[in-house]
């Protein structure tokens, strides 16, 4: 029954929305990612940065050996 009372009052013309600002050509949005994809992602992007600081590692010891050869 409560839902029978809605009013619906019209106190003159609606204004007019200006909707020329708004950009209609964005990508649409992503779907939020799960807690469980977040933390794969970050535990993959982690992974990817240890492989990454490794690698640098391998290759200033090179790098220092070389120029111990040098000394």
């Amino acid at each position: 029954m409560g839902a029978s009372t809605v009013m619906t009052r019209q106190s003159g013309p609606q204004p007019l929305v200006d909707l020329s600002a708004l950009n209609i050509n964005l990508p649409a949005v992503p779907t939020p990612m799960t807690a469980l994809n977040v933390g794969r992602d970050r535990e993959a992007q982690f992974l990817s940065r240890i492989r990454e600081l490794e690698e640098e590692v391998r290759n200033v010891r090179a790098e220092n050996e070389k120029q111990v050869c040098y000394d």
